[in-house]
């Protein structure tokens, strides 16, 4: 401000920066940051915040089940092997849009990586929850997907793990992990529960299958 011999206020100089661009620049690099470049997916570094707060709201008193799914293609091998690492990612992203679709606001979707997604299920009422979003995740494979003009079927595996208490994230992953194993053993396009029960039996015949293609490589 500038002012006359007298004191009087004459005129103001003031200066001011547009920061849009940067806000814009740093908002960019924070979304990159936790989502998949490819599908625009949460990753498993958001993926893992939000499971670690769910556990902790279980924790903190709150009554509830959470749940982790995890779901892989089967074959998808196959796709980039006949059609293209291009057809392959297509296929990614047209699968994440249809998971779009019956994701709730309160649930998490990520990709993994690979053709693995993972899903975490918050505030169920029952654990049974976790098989109905598990059955609505694979319905999203009855209708084919146009993959650059080719009509192509497509189906996927899903191993579920719920847990109130004190089960931990990595718990939980590992145990859809066992699950999903025990899904693709038993057959395609199918999901499986995880239970104490289903973790000793897959993890024995996961071992003896891992021995085995070792000993013969």
């Amino acid at each position: 401000m500038f002012r006359d011999s007298d004191g009087t206020p004459r005129y103001y100089i003031s200066q001011f920066q547009d920061v849009t661009a940067a806000r814009r620049a740093t908002d960019e690099l924070t979304y990159q940051a936790s989502h998949d470049p490819l599908t625009g997916l949460a990753n498993r570094s958001l993926f893992d915040e939000r499971l670690a707060r769910a556990i902790s709201r279980v924790g903190d008193g709150d009554h509830g089940w959470n749940a982790v799914l995890m779901l892989d293609l089967d074959d998808f091998k196959a796709v980039n092997d006949t059609f293209g690492h291009p057809a392959g990612d297509e296929l990614l992203v047209q699968i994440a849009r249809r998971f779009e679709r019956v994701t709730r606001s309160s649930d998490t979707l990520c990709r993994l990586g690979g053709d693995e997604f993972v899903y975490l299920v918050e505030g169920m009422t029952s654990p049974q929850t976790a098989n109905e979003v598990a059955e609505r995740l694979l319905h999203q494979f009855d209708e084919p997907f146009d993959i650059f003009g080719t009509s192509l079927v497509q189906r996927a595996s899903v191993g579920v793990a719920t847990g109130p208490g004190d089960l931990d994230g990595e718990a939980l992953l590992r145990n859809a992990d066992v699950a999903l194993y025990d899904a693709k053993r038993r057959g395609k396009g199918r999901h499986e529960t995880f239970d104490e029960a289903t973790h000793g039996d897959v993890v024995v015949k996961s071992r003896i299958a891992t021995d085995f293609s070792v000993d013969e490589a």
